[in-house]
């Protein structure tokens, strides 16, 4: 094992020590005005903390977005708007290490869900956000030729299954969370 690799094992343990938890997002698009329409918080040990889907105040969601989490606009109908789980949100993580895969996502679909619900936006600056996707890349050591950088990233599902953690049910909240822990504890056993 590489030190890079083994780095990134150290990492997923700390995290785990942490009592870490793990987020998910599913959204209405990619884009600056793109919003959250589920989110989970799961805890180390994988149980649900908050898991529920979130009315975009734009008022719908894409078919695009929908083919592929599947996340209908009438499922989200009489869902609560992020201003209403805003503030358990915030509580939930607070001085928490937040395990996200792919994490700059996430967290900038965070902020934008917060402005497009007319609240500040939030760095999270009193949580500790790390990203799984990069230290499984790390993990990995794949040179990236597409981005000419080392360490390709790879997409939840390929790293799941590379680690022989269950899919059950790819694109949501709950499923992308819990393959995420399963990463991230596949990773820190993995430590020599």
């Amino acid at each position: 094992m590489t030190e890079q690799q083994n780095a990134a094992c150290l990492a997923a343990i700390t995290w785990l020590d942490d009592d870490c938890l793990t987020l998910d997002t599913e959204t209405t698009g990619l884009g600056e005005d793109a919003e959250i329409v589920e989110v989970t918080v799961i805890d180390h040990n994988g149980k649900p903390l908050m898991n529920t889907l979130v009315k975009p105040v734009c008022g719908s969601i894409p078919a695009e977005a929908v083919s592929i989490h599947g996340i209908t606009n009438e499922m989200v109908a009489d869902a609560p708007l992020w201003a209403d789980i805003n503030d358990e949100f915030m509580r939930l993580i607070a001085g928490r290490t937040v395990v996200m895969y792919n994490a700059a996502y996430d967290s900038r679909l965070i902020m934008q869900s917060q402005l497009a619900n007319g609240l500040d936006a939030n760095p999270m600056t009193d949580t500790n956000i790390v990203c799984a996707m990069h230290e499984y890349a790390k993990f990995v050591g794949e040179y990236d030729y597409k981005r000419e950088k080392p360490n390709r990233w790879h997409k939840l599902v390929d790293a799941a299954e590379h680690c022989g953690v269950t899919n059950q049910g790819a694109h949501r909240a709950l499923a992308d969370c819990l393959m995420t822990l399963g990463v991230v504890e596949f990773m820190a056993q993995a430590v020599e």
